[in-house]
């Protein structure tokens, strides 16, 4: 039980942290438009 608690845990922050960096990819691609703009 504890171990597919620290799975989960594990296995849902990974998930967080792949959304936060594609965000701020996203948000640099944005801002690379418009200065080329």
């Amino acid at each position: 039980m504890i171990n597919h608690q620290l799975f989960y845990n594990l296995l849902y922050s990974n998930i967080n942290s792949v959304a936060l960096i594609s965000a701020q990819s996203n948000n640099i691609t944005k801002d690379l438009a418009i200065h080329e703009a």
